[in-house]
């Protein structure tokens, strides 16, 4: 005669047939089953872990409503009911723990801080330079300003440069050296 399964041995069966109804059909009187059963051990668990009343109160919501939202994702042949709840209370813990030791963002970190907004005068005398480098530009002869435009305003090396105009990279260069002593003498201090 086959011996009777005892109590110890159906609960198992029991939640995963619960986790099953939760899983396929959002059965809330399963779900029901499951909180009353599982709300006041994970939160038990939790307070072993030393986590204060308040945030084993939370995170045992926080366990709960996954285990609603992600009861399809148990799988039974991986584990029992039981594994898989307090492994997901295990992982709220740590979570909660590593957001607790992240230092708190200091307002007067120097590298957070924007950049003070120029004063009239600094924006005056930047555009008095623009101008300034533009009225250099336009005395220079147009061999040398067009190297120079190319360089910096078309962000061309000197050797693609070189290749466009058809003109050796010696010349480049003399061009480009010849422009900037030309500007420097033209702008005094801007450059």
């Amino acid at each position: 005669m086959p011996q009777s399964a005892s109590a110890a041995e159906l609960a198992p069966a029991l939640m995963i047939e619960l986790m099953t109804a939760v899983a396929t059909k959002r059965d809330r009187n399963a779900f029901m089953k499951l909180f009353d059963y599982y709300a006041p051990r994970v939160k038990s668990f939790l307070m072993s872990l030393r986590a204060s009343d308040s945030i084993a109160e939370d995170l045992t919501q926080e366990v709960l409503y996954t285990v609603w939202s992600k009861a399809e994702l148990f799988q039974s042949q991986r584990g029992s009911v039981n594994a898989w709840v307090f492994t997901i209370a295990r992982n709220r813990y740590v979570d909660q723990i590593r957001r607790s030791r992240k230092p708190a963002i200091d307002p007067e970190e120097y590298a957070l801080m924007s950049e003070a907004p120029a004063e009239a005068d600094e924006l005056i005398e930047r555009q008095q330079n623009v101008e300034k480098l533009r009225a250099g530009l336009s005395e220079l002869p147009p061999e040398q300003e067009e190297v120079v435009r190319m360089c910096f305003l078309e962000g061309k090396t000197q050797r693609e440069i070189s290749d466009e105009l058809g003109i050796p990279l010696g010349t480049v260069k003399s061009r480009s050296r010849l422009a900037f002593s030309r500007l420097r003498s033209i702008l005094g201090e801007v450059m």
